[in-house]
């Protein structure tokens, strides 16, 4: 008798080998199966069409993007007088070029004007920023929109003046602000000739922000 009971052991051991010969065949089929399988799945994915988003979906997600980022531009504007395509834009008459990061206001002896796209029925608050020199203190300055002055200030001295400046919602119903600042003018070649600058100054402003409240 052999080890695995009545059988002997040599009787047991070709039992063995064709139970596992036939194991052996078995997981080959199923392996085969299985792969048969994977490729049908394969071949049902790739033919499933895929579902076409409708075009007014499409648009309506990019207006709403759109929107959005129009809108977050609207939130804060600044205007760093640094001469700036956007700057370009907003600054209109009575502004002279860039110098460094200022400009000086005067030009044509006219208002310096500054149009801002605003966000329509919104409240802002204006910050600016600029030098009065010493040929034009205890001169008023102004800031008009539409034609209603909305801010006045008369400096006391030569200085550099911040303010701010409400906006009310009334101003923006357009979703335009356009503003104008007046003040008086000067001209460095008549203060000194040799300067030989013969432009009509006013203010040099530093820094112009508008930010919705």
């Amino acid at each position: 008798m052999g080890f695995f009971g009545f059988r002997s052991d040599r009787e047991e051991l070709e039992r063995l080998k064709k139970r596992g010969d036939y194991l052996e065949s078995k997981v080959k089929l199923l392996t085969e199966l299985l792969s048969d399988i994977d490729s049908e799945i394969d071949v049902l994915q790739f033919d499933q069409p895929k579902q076409k988003v409708p075009s007014d979906v499409n648009q309506a997600d990019t207006e709403l993007e759109t929107g959005k980022r129009k809108s977050l531009s609207h939130e804060k504007i600044v205007v760093d007088m640094r001469g700036g395509i956007d700057e370009k834009k907003m600054l209109s008459g009575g502004w002279w070029p860039p110098e460094n990061n200022f400009r000086w206001t005067g030009r044509d002896s006219t208002p310096a004007e500054i149009t801002f796209d605003v966000s329509p029925k919104a409240a802002y608050k204006l910050y600016v920023s600029f030098f009065v020199p010493r040929m034009i203190a205890k001169k008023p300055i102004s800031v008009l929109a539409y034609g209603k002055k909305i801010f006045e200030f008369t400096p006391t001295k030569e200085s550099t003046v911040e303010k701010t400046i409400q906006i009310p919602n009334s101003l923006t119903d357009r979703g335009i602000l356009k503003l104008s600042i007046t003040s008086s003018f000067w001209c460095p070649g008549k203060i000194d000739k040799s300067l030989k600058d013969g432009r009509i100054l006013s203010l040099a402003f530093k820094h112009i922000e508008l930010e919705r409240i």
